[in-house]
């Protein structure tokens, strides 16, 4: 219990979202590692749902999702939800697509497009969805992936358009590994968002390698 309690040994699960690497998640991540070398980690990324269902499961330790208010009110008595930041969401689509010319789009330009989504173990396609149909705006989904390559590829190849996390478009398509596809991010307005989470066990103080981890990623992001 001593060699747990200094931080000498022990393990730690980490889930992740794929945006969480714009938020330098693992960056952080390694940080810790580095900061106590004894401590083995293990990292998980998939979607919030399935990260949802892992935690409630205790197959991992500590989780970064997205949440909807629905999701966090069920989760609240049993776990901690620290918000970590807001992110916007932006369509994505071909160069030369007929909303590609403009600078900002509204949702109901969205009409009738055939949407790229994420599979169902992301919370993001849901968020979206659920929007449109509670503004009446038709809509198909013709295509569920599990990678951002081949939502962007198809995207290049006018299959449909995505909508997009910024924090992901900023960092692919301007500097990134996607940035000579031929494809262009779009302001969505108005703007609709989402908040990425971190959640953690309550009554964390008796983890000593979660709390030490929840304490660093809270430094890191200048969170009391």
């Amino acid at each position: 219990m001593g060699e747990y309690a200094s931080m000498n040994k022990g393990t730690l699960t980490v889930g992740i979202l794929p945006v969480t690497t714009s938020l330098k998640i693992l960056d952080y991540i390694y940080e810790f590692q580095e900061e106590f070398p004894n401590i083995d980690i293990f990292i998980k990324e998939i979607g919030s749902l399935a990260l949802v269902n892992m935690m409630l499961k205790r197959e991992i330790d500590v989780a970064f999702a997205i949440l909807s208010e629905e999701k966090i009110e069920s989760l609240k008595s049993e776990f901690n939800i620290l918000k970590i930041r807001k992110d916007k969401i932006t369509v994505v689509v071909n160069n030369k697509h007929r909303l590609a010319r403009k600078k900002s789009v509204n949702i109901e330009d969205l009409a009738g497009e055939n949407l790229i989504f994420s599979n169902n173990n992301f919370q993001f396609p849901k968020l979206v969805t659920d929007y449109m149909e509670n503004k009446n705006i038709p809509f198909t989904t013709s295509c569920q992936c599990t990678q951002l390559e081949t939502i962007f590829s198809l995207v290049e190849k006018n299959f449909g358009i995505t909508l997009c996390s910024e924090l992901t478009t900023n960092e692919n398509l301007t500097t990134g590994r996607y940035k000579d596809f031929e494809i262009k991010s779009v302001v969505l307005t108005p703007a609709i968002e989402r908040s990425i989470y971190m959640i953690f066990p309550k009554n964390v103080y008796f983890y000593p390698t979660i709390d030490n981890f929840v304490k660093f990623i809270k430094n890191k992001y200048n969170i009391n």
